[in-house]
């Protein structure tokens, strides 16, 4: 009776050491690419993240969570065929459980406002142009602001 337990007990655990275990990367607003992309120290940009499962190498499922925040973009992700994963094996960009993350290609604007009148209030804002930075389109505080028209 011994001696089919212990052939068993062999069996479980030689599959347990050739099972590839999954890859988790974690990326949130507050992180640092310097990180080691754990979900105590998360990476901060995506492109970082994606960089981090392709040292991974093949052979092994990858996700990569994004925790809750805003993660904006100035130039598009490019993801290519090694980012894909293979066959029972992929490669998951997700958000981390029902946390809300935004994608946005937006810039944060850092700006001094001064009040004009009673009803308007002004601010200068310098971005550069040459690198396509054309904006249509202004928040405030989460809210969708009114642009200044002429006349």
């Amino acid at each position: 009776m011994k001696q089919p337990l212990f052939f068993l007990a062999l069996i479980f655990t030689s599959c347990s050491f050739f099972r590839q275990e999954a890859v988790e990367i974690y990326v949130s607003p507050n992180g640092n690419d310097n990180n080691s992309g754990t979900i105590d120290s998360p990476l901060v940009t995506a492109e970082a993240a994606r960089d981090r499962a392709r040292e991974t190498g093949p052979g092994k499922a990858r996700t990569i969570y994004f925790r809750e925040g805003i993660y904006r973009f100035s130039k598009p992700l490019e993801l290519g065929e090694k980012d894909t994963g293979e066959k029972g094996k992929p490669v998951v960009y997700t958000a981390y459980e029902n946390e809300k993350v935004i994608f946005s290609g937006s810039r944060k604007l850092e700006l001094n406002w001064e009040k004009l009148n009673d009803s308007i209030y002004v601010a200068s804002a310098d971005f550069p142009l040459e690198e396509g930075f054309s904006p249509r389109s202004i928040y405030i505080n989460g809210k969708a602001a009114p642009l200044a028209r002429y006349p």
